[in-house]
């Protein structure tokens, strides 16, 4: 198990359990106590976990187990519409797209099924369903192992896919977005799949809520100045913004 792989179990067993000591946890992962132990100062210095007298347990809102997606999706949906109707403005005919996986550009594909002319590549199994019946629209899935939470495409498959083509725009999520600490998502090979599709596209276009902001999950994916643009909402904190226009992002707030 690689070292990231084994970090990202070990969040998920003490997110299921509340708690878990030291050797359980290294009995679990097939990992030395000392390795353990350097792992637990990892998460914590994130935020992700506490460490206790022969263990760990679960910390803050970031360590929980995710939100399922119809729970995600209700959250701030107004704010979710409005950028994705501005997101969507910026489809062209003609255009070849990459649309991630999420709550925010799932609400991008339903306001692009009437364009005419466009490629989607998604990670999305819910993207796809979306735009199945869109008779302007070509839609491919990227393939890949199945994340269930998030009906979301991930892994080497899905990584291959994305390495073999380029498209115009990539329209982005993220759980954290933070000037210091980067693009992040909870799940690490989630991440790796989102680095892939910065990779893959010319113009990375941002899609996120004001809850993103200044938050940090376990999986980094990227820097912030590897976008090209921001699309937020209103209620964005406004020295953040400030910051990230100063790095010469664009930022449109709807």
């Amino acid at each position: 198990m690689y070292a990231e792989e084994r970090k990202q179990k070990i969040l998920e067993l003490i997110q299921l359990s509340g708690s878990m000591s030291t050797s359980e946890l290294a009995k679990s992962v097939g990992a030395s106590r000392i390795t353990l132990r350097k792992d637990l100062a990892i998460l914590e210095s994130m935020g992700l976990v506490k460490r206790t007298h022969g263990g760990a347990m679960s910390k803050s809102l970031e360590s929980r187990m995710e939100l399922s997606f119809s729970e995600k999706t209700n959250f701030n949906l107004e704010e979710k519409v409005r950028i994705a109707r501005r997101a969507s403005e910026m489809i062209q005919v003609g255009d070849s797209i990459i649309l991630d996986a999420g709550t925010t550009t799932l609400q991008i594909a339903k306001h692009i099924k009437d364009k005419i002319d466009i490629n989607v590549l998604t990670n999305s199994v819910y993207n796809l369903l979306e735009l199945a019946e869109s008779p302007g629209i070509e839609v491919s899935l990227t393939g890949g192992g199945l994340r269930k939470i998030s009906r979301s495409l991930i892994g080497p498959l899905a990584i291959s896919s994305l390495n073999s083509i380029r498209a115009g725009k990539l329209f982005l999520g993220a759980t954290g977005v933070s000037i210091e600490k980067g693009l992040t998502s909870p799940n690490m090979i989630e991440a790796q799949t989102k680095s892939a599709m910065i990779r893959a596209a010319d113009t990375v276009i941002l899609v996120v809520d004001h809850s993103k902001f200044e938050k940090t999950a376990l999986g980094k994916f990227g820097e912030i100045e590897e976008v090209q643009i921001l699309i937020t909402d209103e209620k964005a904190p406004s020295e953040v913004i400030e910051r990230i226009k100063q790095k010469g992002i664009e930022v449109i707030q709807v």
